[in-house]
């Protein structure tokens, strides 16, 4: 009798153990309970014309040969999505940026890895917020951080302001990577043309006036991507026109069409080698344009070599 009341008692405080253990471990790195379904709509505002969300669940396939570890880690682990929201501001001359992450597991341990300094380096363009990511509930990360709208481009967009167009679109959550840009005050166009001259590290001349005056034309752009294999993405570019735009959208159209080749050029090239197709199709003021880039396999190997 008394060896059974020992070896009870004996069980009793190996669970009791493991149950503080258990405790202290998912409140310091929760990686046992999964935190809530929060999406990017609970942070999201009507300013905010520009939202870009990667679902990485979708992908786990690919990520667990990158991480080299099995679907049924990687898929429990993987933040369930990743959005980043801007809401230009052309008489601030700024872009306010927001990135929100909705954790499944590990939200402290994700939090400590993205730090201001390292964010400062991999991204100057951008001044991000001193305190980095925080975390305003379990399942919800955010990220802020400015970027600034060069003043001759925010003047010239404020003298060609046109009529609002239609608020940003919601997105299905049905892609791999969505994203939906409205606009509507012309602001759409200051962040393009600010990405394309904080991202030309190759210094290629390009005229920012004639640029900006080109894509004012714009009311909207939606872009989906997919995983079609293990070794190929599609992407699809929607581009909406402004009424009475259809010179300058079928000037877009036509642009790709050139720049389709040279980039495949450069694509295929080492240490890239990447392929790629492009088909472009144009119906009044909406341009569509598909690209598939096949040969990703080999970036998505583990450390043993294999896809």
């Amino acid at each position: 009798m008394k060896r059974r009341r020992k070896i009870l008692i004996a069980v009793l405080a190996s669970l009791t153990f493991l149950a503080v253990a258990a405790g202290y471990v998912q409140q310091k790195y929760e990686p046992i309970v999964a935190a809530p379904v929060v999406t990017h709509n609970a942070v999201a505002t009507p300013r905010q014309t520009l939202r870009a969300v990667f679902y990485p669940p979708l992908a786990r396939a690919a990520l667990s040969r990158l991480v080299d570890l099995p679907e049924w880690i990687v898929e429990p682990l993987a933040p369930r999505e990743i959005a980043l929201l801007a809401e230009p501001n052309l008489d601030a001359e700024t872009v306010r940026l927001q990135v929100f992450v909705n954790e499944q597991r590990l939200g402290p341990v994700i939090a400590g890895y993205v730090t201001e300094p390292d964010l400062s380096e991999d991204v100057p363009f951008v001044q991000w917020d001193a305190r980095g990511i925080v975390r305003e509930g379990r399942g919800s990360m955010v990220l802020q951080g400015t970027m600034r709208i060069k003043p001759e481009v925010a003047a010239l967009l404020r003298s060609l302001r046109m009529a609002p167009t239609a608020p940003v679109p919601t997105l299905e959550g049905k892609h791999l990577f969505e994203a939906a840009l409205s606009n509507e005050d012309e602001g759409a166009v200051a962040m393009i043309v600010a990405l394309i001259r904080y991202l030309n590290t190759d210094a290629v001349a390009f005229d920012e006036e004639v640029v900006t005056r080109n894509l004012a034309a714009l009311k909207s752009v939606r872009v989906i991507a997919d995983l079609v294999s293990e070794d190929a993405v599609e992407i699809q570019l929607f581009l909406s026109g402004r009424p009475g735009s259809e010179d300058t959208m079928g000037e877009l159209a036509f642009l790709f069409e050139v720049a389709a080749p040279e980039a495949a050029k450069m694509l295929k090239e080492k240490p890239l080698e990447i392929g790629l197709v492009e088909t472009s199709d144009r119906k009044g003021t909406d341009v569509i344009v598909k690209v598939t880039l096949n040969g990703l396999a080999k970036y998505f190997k583990g450390e043993d070599g294999n896809a």
